[in-house]
């Protein structure tokens, strides 16, 4: 509800119940905005364990693989 400077944003009691309203419903907005944010942050927090997890799974098997390497490459000389 846009005012003059120096001037009362309500001027009646009507009006003092449309501002809080308004102000119940953006905190209520706020409130569930809130909510899926943290939900969002959850889903991205267990994509990082699953990324940090997969990468120690390549980091393994690389591992491996160099190892049987090594060992073919010991075989077959």
């Amino acid at each position: 509800m846009a005012h003059e400077v120096g001037k009362p944003a309500v001027k009646s009691a009507e009006g003092a119940k449309q501002n809080n309203d308004f102000l119940r419903e953006m905190g209520e907005k706020f409130n569930l905005f809130n909510r899926h944010l943290k939900s969002i942050q959850q889903v991205f927090s267990q994509l990082d364990h699953a990324v940090n997890a997969t990468a120690e799974i390549g980091v393994s098997i690389a591992g491996q693989v160099q190892e049987l390497c090594k060992e073919t490459e010991e075989l077959t000389k």
